[in-house]
């Protein structure tokens, strides 16, 4: 009997079977490689996540640097105004200014101010000078904040003359040589000079004066002089004249400046207004810089301004106000104007309709009251202040002159 079909069919079966249930065997080097692009592609993405945080990072320390600067910046600008600026300036007051009588008055005033004060031995012992702590802001290459504290030497002095130095410097033609010689040792460019007392002097010297007259006139002995008025007489005779001719002299060749003080309370007084003047002057020198950049007027643009709310309450006082702007226009020429052109529009639509010959002389025959009642006169407005306005509103030159 023919078996050979049994054995084709069993292979046939078993191939079957054998098929079905053994996976397909893959070639090793295509599971390496896609290993090895599987471990790349993690390389990758961490290498870009990488990346992205150092980018978060760096970007936030500039915001935080940015932030910083802003701060500093900020702080800078706040210790500039008037009223921070104080605490950073130190006045320096002479050894000798503290022993006189006024001395202490100075100290007490500077203190109740809340500014910094110190008594220093100077070149010239009777003089007061200043100083400011600035904070300059700074960047490195690495963009880091550096904040730098530094100690600046004011371009000012003043200087305290007691009214016997003065009169004996007048008497003998040597306050020219002695302010020059102070002006060398303390190499300011800018000096005050403050005398102390010397209206006394002159006011003894009047009632000195008075008594002699008195005397001749009466022929009586006078009463004797008291002990602080011999204090006066017995220096030498200097005039009002004398003082101001002296010290215009110094004015015009040093370019210095005096006041004359009676009491130490004023003395007092008149160093603080110098040292809050001297602490504000950065804050002022700022803001005028500013100013001098723009092209119009900063500071006046606050000044006198109308508000106009959302119903328009307020439109008929700014327009007047805008009509007292022109040369030769006040109030009774604005009001007078309202009378006929209740509203700037009005206005223009006049001059639209008319030439400008006639433009010109729409507003010269209004009339305006002299004054109030039934007998008050009226005159006209005029040609002149009528041509400014129509050329104001029509003209397309804005640097024409009014």
């Amino acid at each position: 009997m023919d078996t050979s079909w049994c054995f084709e069919g069993y292979e046939k079966t078993l191939a079957t079977e054998t098929n079905e249930t053994t996976p397909l065997t893959q070639h090793p080097t295509t599971s390496r490689k896609r290993k090895h692009g599987e471990n790349t592609n993690n390389l990758d993405k961490e290498k870009r996540k990488q990346e992205k945080a150092e980018q978060r990072a760096q970007k936030q320390e500039e915001i935080a640097k940015a932030k910083r600067l802003k701060q500093v910046l900020q702080s800078v600008n706040k210790n500039m105004k008037p009223e921070e600026s104080i605490k950073f300036v130190t006045v320096k007051i002479g050894n000798e200014i503290v022993k006189e009588k006024y001395g202490q008055e100075i100290l007490n005033a500077l203190r109740l101010m809340d500014a910094k004060c110190n008594v220093e031995e100077h070149l010239i012992p009777n003089i007061i000078t200043w100083s400011r702590d600035v904070l300059s802001v700074s960047t490195n290459d690495q963009n880091d904040v550096i904040e730098k504290l530094e100690t600046v030497h004011v371009d000012d002095s003043l200087i305290i003359m007691n009214w016997d130095e003065t009169i004996n410097l007048i008497h003998n033609n040597t306050l020219n040589t002695h302010v020059q010689s102070i002006k060398s040792v303390i190499n300011k460019k800018k000096l005050f000079i403050v005398i102390y007392g010397l209206d006394s002097y002159f006011r003894c010297h009047k009632r000195e004066k008075h008594r002699e007259v008195r005397k001749e006139v009466s022929q009586t002995v006078s009463k004797k002089t008291n002990k602080n008025e011999r204090v006066y007489i017995d220096m030498p005779k200097v005039t009002k004249k004398q003082l101001e001719s002296a010290f215009t002299e110094l004015q015009i060749l040093h370019s210095c400046c005096y006041r004359l003080i009676e009491s130490p309370p004023d003395l007092g007084m008149l160093v603080t207004q110098f040292t809050k003047s001297i602490a504000s002057a950065p804050y002022k020198l700022e803001k005028y810089k500013k100013e001098m950049q723009a092209s119009w007027y900063m500071a006046g643009d606050n000044k006198d301004c109308v508000k106009v709310d959302k119903n328009g309450n307020g439109l008929k006082r700014l327009w007047q106000q805008q009509l007292t702007t022109f040369p030769l226009a006040r109030l009774e020429h604005a009001e007078a104007i309202i009378t006929k052109f209740p509203t700037l529009k009005s206005l223009l639509e006049e001059y639209e309709r008319s030439t400008h010959t006639d433009g010109e002389k729409l507003l010269q025959d209004i009339p305006i009251r002299r004054a109030a009642g039934p007998m008050t006169s009226f005159r006209r407005l005029g040609i002149e202040l009528s041509k400014k306005v129509y050329k104001f509103f029509s003209s397309v030159n804005g640097d024409m002159v009014l």
